[in-house]
């Protein structure tokens, strides 16, 4: 009896020596070293459940049905062992078994309620089942549970960046941020996020950033370029696309970010024939039908144009761009009934969208809806009111309802956001003509003859209003001028008002 206690003992401290340096082993990723420990932990003693799990996870790098026979040898042998049940359903979701990737992760949650590596492990397993509630729920039962684990907020944040909720998104990769924050890929992510809700700034800023930790970053050049565009940058954006097609000549979508380039050159033709390139690689590419469909709008191709962003909307039916774009290509048709449709769903995707509510008063007008219009050119304002444009169409229709006090004042703040703005300055004057303030237009027209020497048609209407002012003052020296510079119609007023 005391030869085979010690015999026992002796053996006992040898598999628990040896499942030790099996474990080191697999934690190092000497797998085949691990292998053979376990397997002589096993020899010694063939009931130890731990050291099949153990020696699963090792075969299953060499041998995927041999490491899951070895986990499911370990579950026979302890039935209440969570950690079997969680690495066998980790394996079944690495080889597509979903359901039953599933279910082993919800065993080994009954097991342990509160196993934070099943709850997120099940979230990509739901996710891979297209189950994004489900997946979801998960994510927030693992944040519950662990506050700061990081790969489950980046789940989330890009989940809710897949499916439209970019300040949920943008929330998530804060928290990212927060907990690493020389993460380059959360700063592109967010980037990306803000870009979509419009937040251009904040765009930027997260690109540069992310560009700062990872000087190398394709994506943060290549989402750079893409606002830098969005923003009328296109020097800017050219040469952020080249430096990711630079740094990554084999880049997934280098036939797209190469038809973005010839665009920006004007070789449309060429544009056009890249972006075909890119939709043989990637048939479901949406990026590539919008900007094949922009480049035919350029050429003049709006039906051509409105296939491809039919196309884009297909593929992703949230697409709110796609319906921006289809949009104005609809307007360019005098389809402005289908024009307020596109900008409609636009707006019911994406409630803070500038664009959309511009180009929605814009068909307005083309219908006559004046004030229709207006009211669009006015929420528009009150996302963005340092848009001069906006201001100087508002005013424009208030001009046609002879509404000159409300167009001056529009027309003033154009000009406020943008000094130069000489239509504004232009039209200005024009409404204080209507309303006989002819000091304040001659004083306007002044100011654009300093902007613009060589253009005769402003001297022409200051020398109308001088030759119309209460009293009249000589407009004929402006008539003059603006003769000698080619405006033909001053030699009818040098008739009529210079004698």
């Amino acid at each position: 009896m005391l030869i085979l206690l010690v015999t026992s003992t002796v053996h006992s401290q040898t598999a628990r020596e040896l499942y030790d340096s099996g474990l080191a082993k697999l934690s190092s990723e000497d797998y085949k070293g691990a292998i053979s420990d376990l397997t002589k932990v096993i020899g010694l003693n063939p009931e130890y459940a731990e050291a099949y799990c153990a020696r699963g996870r090792a075969r299953f790098t060499q041998d995927n049905q041999g490491g899951i026979d070895d986990l499911n040898k370990a579950i026979v042998l302890n039935p209440g062992y969570p950690e079997a049940y969680f690495f066998r359903g980790f394996f079944k979701g690495i080889m597509n078994q979903i359901p039953g990737s599933i279910a082993d992760f919800t065993k080994a949650i009954d097991l342990n309620p509160n196993y934070v590596d099943a709850y997120f492990g099940r979230s990509l397993a739901k996710l891979n089942s297209q189950d994004i509630k489900g997946a979801l729920l998960d994510c927030d039962l693992a944040i519950d549970k662990n506050p700061k684990l990081i790969a489950a907020y980046v789940l989330r944040g890009m989940l809710k960046l897949d499916h439209k909720d970019y300040p949920g998104a943008v929330k998530d990769l804060n928290k990212v941020l927060e907990l690493n924050p020389q993460d380059a890929s959360a700063y592109v992510n967010r980037g990306v996020a803000k870009h979509l809700m419009q937040d251009i700034p904040g765009a930027m800023a997260d690109f540069n950033q992310a560009l700062e930790i990872n000087p190398k970053s394709t994506e943060a050049y290549k989402n750079r370029g893409l606002v830098k565009l969005d923003i009328h940058d296109n020097e800017g954006a050219s040469a952020d696309l080249n430096q990711a097609i630079m740094i990554n000549p084999k880049l997934q979508e280098a036939e797209f970010i190469s038809g973005i380039l010839k665009g920006l050159q004007k070789d449309y033709d060429g544009a056009i024939s890249e972006f075909n390139k890119a939709l043989e690689i990637n048939p479901r590419n949406t990026q590539a039908y919008l900007f094949r469909g922009n480049t035919k709008a350029l050429l003049k191709d709006y039906n051509g144009a409105i296939a491809d962003f039919n196309r884009s909307i297909e593929i992703d039916s949230g697409n709110s761009k796609a319906y921006i774009e289809r949009g104005k290509a609809k307007n360019n048709l005098k389809d402005f009934k289908g024009t307020i449709s596109d900008l409609d769903k636009a707006l019911e995707i994406y409630p803070g969208c500038v664009e959309a509510y511009f180009g929605r008063g814009a068909a307005k007008v083309g219908l006559n809806d004046y004030y229709g219009a207006i009211d669009d050119y006015s929420k528009s304002i009150s996302i963005d009111p340092k848009n001069a444009g906006i201001y100087f169409e508002r005013g424009l229709l208030k001009s046609d309802l002879k509404d000159f006090h409300g167009a001056i004042a529009d027309f003033t703040q154009a000009i406020e956001n943008e000094p130069h703005h000489f239509r504004a300055i232009f039209n200005r004057a024009m409404a204080d003509y209507f309303l006989q303030d002819y000091k304040s237009a001659i004083s306007d027209f002044s100011c654009l003859i300093e902007l613009e020497p060589q253009n005769g048609e402003i001297y022409f209407y200051r020398g109308m209003v001088k030759a119309n002012a209460a009293p009249s003052e000589n407009g004929c020296p402006d008539f003059k001028k603006a003769e000698e510079l080619g405006f033909t119609k001053a030699s009818v007023a040098i008739v009529k008002y210079c004698h």
